[in-house]
């Protein structure tokens, strides 16, 4: 029951929400992207993969070299994006030590574009937004 200060009571019937698909997640972290730092020419590789890690931390840049940005050692990352607060939303990656990069089922086509989503080596079923759906 809810009261109002001029004493009308509104008795709740229904409430609905918008359910919330798994890959809203990723739209909102590409709303949030301010900047794109790549370490690879755009000439350089044709397509790498790409991990939404949103807020990494807004730690040196140093201390994520240092620990290849919590990646494996065998990933060599070739950039990564942030918001306006230094936080690390997604970072773009290689597994596999091929010239043009890895050519894999999620492969994205080299360069990224900050703050949209991804152009996909694979196309795309019907339908589909993200991979990680």
């Amino acid at each position: 029951m809810i009261a109002t200060k001029y004493k009308t009571k509104f008795r709740i019937a229904e409430r609905t929400k918008k359910p919330q698909r798994h890959n809203e997640r990723f739209w909102s972290i590409l709303e949030k992207e301010n900047e794109m730092i790549l370490f690879e020419e755009k000439d350089d590789l044709l397509y790498c993969r790409e991990t939404y890690v949103d807020g990494v931390g807004t730690r040196q840049i140093e201390k994520l070299i240092e620990t290849n940005w919590g990646f494996d050692r065998q990933y060599k990352v070739l950039g990564f994006t942030r918001d306006c607060n230094g936080k690390v939303l997604r970072v773009f990656i290689n597994k596999y030590n091929a010239p043009e990069g890895d050519l894999v089922s999620e492969s994205i086509l080299w360069p990224p574009v900050v703050g949209q989503r991804s152009q996909y080596f694979y196309p795309l079923a019907e339908g589909r937004d993200f991979y990680y759906d």
